[in-house]
């Protein structure tokens, strides 16, 4: 999670994606008249104001492990937000919530089931948790760039859960779930504008962050792989959204 302490000044400048995916998260699905919220993983706030805005009588508890996205988060300036300093994959507490939710963080987490398990205990009586995450096809034309021109890296997104893993722990977990896909995709100028974006939002893998990770030839090499693969610089991101019941 340091990349995301590092480049909180410059997330909302990136984070298109995720703002993008914050609202369809709530246009999904039918919500409870929620009192008690839990929303995990609030970054800089841009999900956690439209929460605000949705449930305008609730108490929000927002956490976050990076203190640099607390900080802007709180500058945001939103009404009746008790911003919390936590861990997402260790975070307990013996308040309940009549919703739980997330957007676009759960896919950080190592050992999602466990971590699922203690959101459900965290759970009221026919609470609900709803969360976005990104799902391995994320990048996939980056890696098969870097695969084709032999720069050698790693993409994060390549560890993601697939979708049947995903709903593989969900009825593990769970009593009652629902699990949306969708693709977004994105365009960009150059290799650099993407490599930027990449950077800036926190999601780059080890060896490829931007400039630092490669050579002026081998972002040349890439590119070159890339346009003549694609015919031009595009990303897609693979989403999850998922509803879960306790």
């Amino acid at each position: 999670m340091n990349s995301f302490s590092r480049h909180a000044a410059t997330y909302d400048d990136y984070a298109f994606v995720q703002r993008d995916i914050a609202v369809r998260l709530l246009d999904e699905f039918d919500y409870p008249a929620a009192e008690n919220i839990l929303e995990i993983g609030c970054g800089t706030g841009n999900y956690t104001a439209l929460l605000r805005t949705r449930f305008l009588k609730a108490r929000i508890t927002a956490l976050d492990i990076s203190g640099p996205m607390l900080n802007i988060a709180v500058k945001k300036n939103i009404e009746g937000i008790a911003f919390l300093k936590a861990d997402a994959a260790t975070f307990t507490t013996a308040e309940r919530f009549d919703l739980i939710t997330s957007n676009a963080c759960l896919q950080w987490i190592d050992g999602l089931e466990a971590a699922l398990m203690r959101y459900k205990e965290m759970l009221m009586p026919g609470g609900v948790m709803t969360f976005s995450t990104f799902g391995p096809q994320t990048y996939h034309e980056l890696a098969h760039a870097v695969c084709l021109a032999g720069v050698g890296g790693n993409i994060a997104a390549q560890d993601f859960l697939p979708q049947e893993e995903l709903t593989c722990i969900l009825k593990k977990v769970f009593n009652s779930f629902e699990v949306k896909q969708f693709f977004i995709k994105e365009d960009f100028n150059d290799l650099n504008s993407f490599l930027r974006s990449v950077k800036y939002s926190g999601t780059y893998g080890p060896g490829l962050n931007g400039k630092a990770g490669l050579t002026r030839g081998q972002l040349k090499r890439l590119e070159s792989a890339y346009r003549e693969r694609f015919n031009k610089i595009t990303a897609t991101y693979e989403v999850f959204l998922c509803l879960v019941k306790s």
